[in-house]
């Protein structure tokens, strides 16, 4: 026999209490989505008498919505919060740090801030007694983690200089308490707080009788809650009180019973304590009852979640409400959705994400990047952030989607990317308000900053109508409701429970004591919610990544081995691999669109490599723009590093070239120490967002004095540029079709002549810095553009930039391209020049109407229509390919 789910018990205990009439009762969630199908519990069985059948709803808060009938304050918007904070802080402290460079800071101190709040911590004992804590003398509280988001604050962090450290540390949580009391004094001037400190000021006006309960309401039913701050409590407290609260609690006799200890069931047991429950427990013994449990390990998250296509052919009930497909990992929601049966896209049916995608990995987020590029030479931002706002509105009415309700049918990524515009476009306004209003004084430089970071972290909510059709949804969205089938993807250890983060100012024994949310308190929250979501279900599969390859750790969540161990209940395991018969779509060759020539006007080196190693890739990336999935792996991502070793090197010779009118001389580079580099490094990481993580420093600092050094051993040259950019217009010579090649070169120089040249020839070097990978030796040309598993690309990129310098600067008599790798430059024998035919290549000119003419062949090849995108013939490609979980593990690399 089926479970009745806890929201129709709740509904039927409502109906039992008031009959046909709740307009004085007020039904309190955690959110606002249990609302939405609650009330169908509510309606009147078909049976019904014409009396029975006219029910006076209740009204519906979300807890939230219950703090805002509290307090005349509204709360903040975290950007204006933590500029306010900046503005603050430099007068308490004195420091020097730029709003960019402290926004991180600012982050975390505001979460800092609004757990305090909630947990109504006594705030000025807890920042300011922490000098009487014992544990200080030895720092033992800072651990590992901690000591990393110390080093955001203090450049020369270390657990080793014990004494001036401790004293640094309290200077710095000295200033937290006047900080925190006028940042709240002056929002409050303004009839704003961040949202902690709403909720607080709405418990003391509430408790000291300035405000009472909204009018109207004689009873308050609370249901679906877990863990509660103290702010929650004090309400549901005073509610209690009055003799008009009625509380549900939703669990599970098997993992939050009396005699039960486990974390799932944590804060339900001291609920049940505190507030008794108004169900019977009898009605909570579900867990262990007959159901089909399914946990199945995939060769990967990308394989994983293509099998959701098959699961829901055969699992899809035939109301698709009672179907739920929860992510573990919103990175997973877009191919999700590529890869949904037709049966889940009949007009009778609809998809719902609750979860935000992230607006890093859209369309939208390219096009502003671009747009926000072109803006860089702008001085007035209020200017900027108009042109920047009236982009994404064209955009949005050049690219917008079919109406909802129209005949027209709409595809998700249109919406994905309709929702992203408006995010977009929001995040914008929020800055010009803040300009407008005189809180954020910037230059544009900072500007760029402060907004990478802001939409970085940006996500998409992409939302449809909540209370029908199948529900795509994260597990915290997952509150309060029951499902007949589910299936809960990317279940992984690191993932479900997310990796918990230490990102506090707040020592750990700090938390404790005054009640503040610990990595214990997470993971609890974590566990209930995954015991609750699968204890009334029929079906459920979880699927997790057994993969070790990539970033996968190849681990399944704790959870499921708990379920394993602990439960009763028979587990089916499966494996899932791409020969299980699953059909995972295999890569096939893709007609080029009758537009091409019109997406396709520019094209840079990186993309002439991307084509020749996989045209798919290429197709992907550059004529759909698919956003590629970044991944990083410790403290900062290989791109990011590349970036920040470029822009110090920028700096550097710029500095130089200013002091010698231009000229770059050998004794003054092997005049150059590590610390003479520093601040070049620290202003390339504050424009990368980056704190100057010391780490990270020390390594760019350390390569840059390899550059130095290597250069120093050679002659003086003149600085000509840096990040120069170069294009040029080529003709095809079949088609007629005329195409810009385009690029950046990291330096260019003027080197002294070569013999045979004449006095006003140039000699121009390209010289191109290279983070990764290893020198390459070109044989012949044709070797540069045959696709190849050791494919010299670098050298191609290069060679290319050489024809452009050709082409653009007819008074080079002679270029030599270089290629400096500054891992590699420590060696004794190391050059940074180009072999080709065995040969250091002195002069590129000679080789430049050859290179040119299989170069524009190659272009020929790429915009024939009847050539197809078609994909790479050379499998090991796939490992690093950024697009590999649309297409592989399909096609598996042998051996």
């Amino acid at each position: 026999m089926k479970s009745p789910s806890f929201l129709s018990l709740v509904a039927a205990d409502l109906r039992r209490r008031f009959g046909t009439d709740m307009s004085r009762v007020a039904v309190v969630f955690p959110g606002k989505r249990a609302a939405l199908f609650f009330g169908e519990h509510l309606l009147p069985q078909d049976d019904a008498s014409p009396a029975e059948a006219a029910v006076r709803a209740p009204r519906y808060f979300s807890i939230d919505d219950l703090y805002h009938t509290l307090t005349p304050l509204t709360e903040a918007d975290p950007i204006e919060v933590i500029c306010r904070m900046h503005r603050l802080y430099t007068e308490l402290t004195g420091s020097t740090e730029t709003l960019d460079a402290f926004y991180g800071w600012g982050e975390r101190l505001l979460s800092d801030f609004n757990e305090t709040d909630r947990a109504m911590a006594p705030v000025e004992r807890l920042f300011r007694n922490l000098a009487d804590i014992k544990q200080l003398d030895t720092l033992d509280h800072i651990d590992e983690e901690r000591e990393r988001v110390l080093q955001s604050f203090f450049h020369d962090f270390s657990l080793e200089r014990n004494n001036e450290i401790r004293q640094r540390f309290l200077e710095l949580w000295n200033a937290l308490f006047p900080l925190y009391t006028r940042l709240a004094a002056t929002l409050a001037e303004n009839h704003l707080a961040w949202n902690g400190h709403l909720k607080r000021d709405a418990v003391q006006r509430l408790n000291s009788g300035q405000v009472s309960l909204p009018q109207g309401i004689d009873h308050y039913a609370i249901v679906g809650f877990n863990a509660l701050d103290a702010t929650d409590r004090a309400i549901f407290d005073h509610i209690d009180r009055s003799g008009q609260a009625i509380f549900y609690w939703d669990y599970d006799q098997w993992y939050a019973g009396p005699k039960t200890t486990g974390e799932a069931g944590l804060f339900i047991r001291q609920n049940l304590q505190r507030y008794p429950n108004a169900l019977p427990p009898d009605v909570f013994r579900n867990f262990n009852a007959k159901k089909e449990v399914e946990i199945v390990a995939a060769a990967g998250n990308g394989l994983g979640t293509r099998s959701a296509a098959q699961w829901l052919r055969q699992q899809l009930t035939p109301d698709a409400r009672q179907t739920a497909v929860v992510l573990c990992d919103e990175r997973m929601l877009l191919p999700l959705l590529h890869v949904l049966p037709a049966e889940v896209n009949q007009a009778n049916i609809t998809t719902n994400i609750t979860r935000g995608y992230p607006l890093l990995h859209t369309r939208t987020y390219a096009r502003l990047m671009r747009q926000l590029d072109s803006e860089e030479r702008t001085t007035d931002i209020i200017a900027a952030l108009d042109h920047l706002t009236e982009y994404i509105s064209s955009d949005a009415r050049e690219q917008s989607a079919p109406l909802v309700g129209s005949d027209e049918p709409v595809a998700t990524d249109d919406i994905l990317e309709s929702e992203a515009r408006f995010v977009a476009f929001t995040t914008l306004n929020r800055f010009s308000r803040l300009v407008r209003s005189g809180l954020l004084h910037v230059d544009f430089a900072t500007l760029r900053r402060l907004l990478l970071q802001v939409v970085r972290q940006a996500s998409v909510p992409f939302h449809g109508e909540p209370a029908t059709g199948l529900q795509i949804m994260g597990m915290l969205e997952t509150r309060c409701l029951d499902f007949d089938h589910i299936l809960i993807l990317s279940a992984d250890e690191g993932t479900l429970p997310p990796s918990s983060s230490t990102a506090s100012f707040i020592p750990l024994l700090l938390r404790r004591a005054y009640g503040l949310p610990t990595p214990a308190y997470q993971g609890a929250v974590s566990a209930y919610n995954f015991y609750r979501l699968i204890q009334r279900a029929g079906h459920v599969r979880i699927v997790y990544n057994a993969s070790t390859g990539g970033h996968g750790r190849g681990e399944m969540s704790r959870f499921l081995q708990q379920l394993m161990v602990e439960s009763t209940l028979p587990i089916r395991h499966l494996t899932l691999t791409a020969e299980a018969g699953l059909n995972p779509w295999q890569p096939q060759s893709v007609a080029k669109p009758a537009d091409l020539r019109q997406r396709l006007t520019r094209l840079s080196p990186s993309a002439i490599n991307t084509y020749l190693r996989c045209p798919i890739s290429f197709y992907l990336k550059y004529v759909l723009k698919v956003k590629e999935v970044v991944k990083t792996e410790g403290i900062v991502s290989p791109n990011i590093f590349g970036n920040v070793f470029h822009a110090s090197a920028e700096g550097l010779y710029r500095h130089l070239a200013d002091r010698r009118d231009g000229w770059i001389m050998p004794d003054a580079l092997r005049t150059i120490r590590t610390d003479d580099l520093l601040p070049f490094v620290e202003r390339a990481m504050a424009d990368e967002g980056l704190p100057p993580t010391p780490l990270v420093r020390s390594t760019v600092a350390r390569y840059l004095q390899n550059l130095t050094r290597y250069e120093s051993r050679g002659d003086a040259f003149r600085l000509w540029g840096t990040e120069t950019e170069v294009e040029h217009e080529f003709t095809l010579p079949q088609s007629g079709h005329k195409v810009t090649l385009h690029g950046f070169i990291d330096r260019l120089d003027r080197l002294s002549p070569l013999p045979g040249m004449t006095g006003n020839g140039v000699y121009a070097r390209i010289l191109d810095y290279k983070t990764g990978g290893k020198p390459e030796r070109v044989k012949t040309l044709d070797q540069l553009f045959t696709p190849a598993a050791s494919h010299p690309h670098y050298a191609l990129q290069t060679f290319i930039y050489a024809l452009l310098v050709a082409r653009l600067h007819p008074e080079c008599e002679a270029i030599r391209p270089e290629l400096f790798f500054v891992v590699h430059a420590t060696a004794d024998d190391y050059t940074s020049q180009i072999y080709y035919d065995e040969h250091p290549l002195l002069n590129f000119l000679p080789l430049a109407d050859a290179f040119e003419f299989r170069l524009l062949n190659l272009l020929e090849e790429i915009f024939d229509p009847e050539i197809p995108f078609s994909p790479t013939p050379i499998v090991s490609h796939c490992r690093s390919c950024p697009f590999q979980y649309l297409c592989t593990p399909a096609r598996k690399p042998e051996g």
